[in-house]
């Protein structure tokens, strides 16, 4: 999708109560998967109105009809992640950020590695954070990558795919 859940759900917790910015900085000590469960129990997002991006979900969904297995792995909070799921209903299974457990990066390929069949999966991603993730799957797939990212990524392994940035 076309934006950050993280910053949308503390955008719009600030939006309903302001002084809830003041909590930030002590949920924060707490770990990033605290602050942002701690966000999502103050704010519900709707599924079925972010900014998906269509030609990647297109793409997922031909994917899907194809006969690959989809895994919606996201560091964002569990709650949106399976509103999303749900919403899609493209994806077999989800490895979302918990109240303790963020999902990214070097956490977000472990878990991968060990839901995957031989721990063998192709991931597609928009973040340097997921360069770990990259590194370790059999192809890369980015959506909307700089070049530095682009050429970051080639040099660890096959690149499938790459969705521009519009």
């Amino acid at each position: 999708m076309r934006t950050d859940l993280l910053r949308r759900s503390a955008l719009a917790l600030v939006r309903k109560r302001p002084w809830s910015a003041l909590y930030f900085p002590v949920w924060l000590l707490r770990g990033r998967a605290y602050l942002k469960h701690r966000i999502a129990e103050c704010v519900d997002l709707d599924a079925t109105s972010l900014p998906y991006r269509e030609d990647v979900l297109a793409f997922l969904r031909e994917q899907k009809a194809a006969g690959r297995e989809l895994i919606l792995a996201t560091a964002s909070n569990q709650k949106y992640a399976f509103q999303i799921s749900e919403h899609l209903g493209i994806f077999s299974g989800v490895i979302a950020s918990d109240e303790s457990s963020n999902y990214k990066g070097t956490a977000k390929a472990n878990a991968l590695i060990a839901i995957c069949p031989d721990g063998v999966f192709d991931y597609l991603g928009d973040s340097g954070a997921d360069l770990d993730v990259w590194s370790r799957a059999r192809r890369a797939l980015l959506v909307g990558p700089s070049l530095r990212l682009l050429q970051a990524v080639a040099r660890q392994g096959e690149v499938e795919r790459v969705f521009a940035d519009r």
